[in-house]
């Protein structure tokens, strides 16, 4: 299963939550690449290829993941909170309980990030660190699971009952300027080693 960068064409921009939905798809990915590399020993030396997975799922945590979190915290969440639609008042306490989630996630993800670019660094990670990385990148997948499970079966299709096709096509709209670049570019995938995706070794721009 690829990971495909960039934002689809212009004509997908009236679903804009088919696009974050598609976000929960990548973060899915990678957070099974950080999974698949916690698995092994603290000791494990990373080859080359090893260097290039691992290096591609980080810098997707580093890159894309705060652009997906405007998209939801800047341009969804608002015009849930605003909608007039009478089903509007079922989202207040979830949408809150997503932004929780969002704050907790922050700091985890910046400690994986540096635990992960010391293990690329020096090819190996020190027992306390490979530790501390496999509670990290656990701790992520737990809140990520029912993160998402929550907006892909309630919030999502909430939103698409309350909000009018404008506002959606205004939040596809500041979704792509948030990025500031064209449609989803064509590249060779990569396996991830003892894992069952595929994740695209090349520069990750938010997505």
């Amino acid at each position: 299963m690829p990971l495909t960068t960039g934002m689809p064409p212009s004509s997908s921009l009236g679903r804009p939550l088919d696009l974050l939905a598609e976000c929960h798809r990548r973060i899915e990915r990678c957070l099974h690449v950080l999974a698949v590399y916690a698995a092994r020993p603290a000791d494990a030396e990373l080859g080359d290829h090893d260097r290039d997975v691992l290096a591609l799922a980080l810098r997707y945590f580093r890159e894309s993941v705060p652009a997906h979190l405007a998209d939801e915290e800047e341009s969804l969440f608002p015009r849930m909170r605003h909608a007039t639609h009478p089903l509007a008042i079922a989202a207040m306490h979830r949408l809150a309980a997503l932004e929780s989630d969002h704050a907790a996630a922050r700091p985890r993800h910046e400690l994986v990030d540096l635990l992960g670019q010391r293990w690329l660094e020096r090819g190996h990670l020190e027992a306390d660190d490979h530790h501390l990385f496999c509670r990290m990148v656990a701790a992520l997948a737990e809140m990520y699971s029912q993160h998402i499970a929550l907006e892909d079966g309630e919030v999502f299709p909430l939103a698409v009952r309350i909000l009018s096709r404008g506002e959606l096509r205004a939040i596809g709209e500041e979704m792509s300027r948030r990025r500031g670049r064209h449609p989803a570019s064509s590249i060779p995938s990569r396996p991830v080693p003892g894992g069952r995706f595929q994740i695209r070794p090349r520069e990750l721009q938010p997505a």
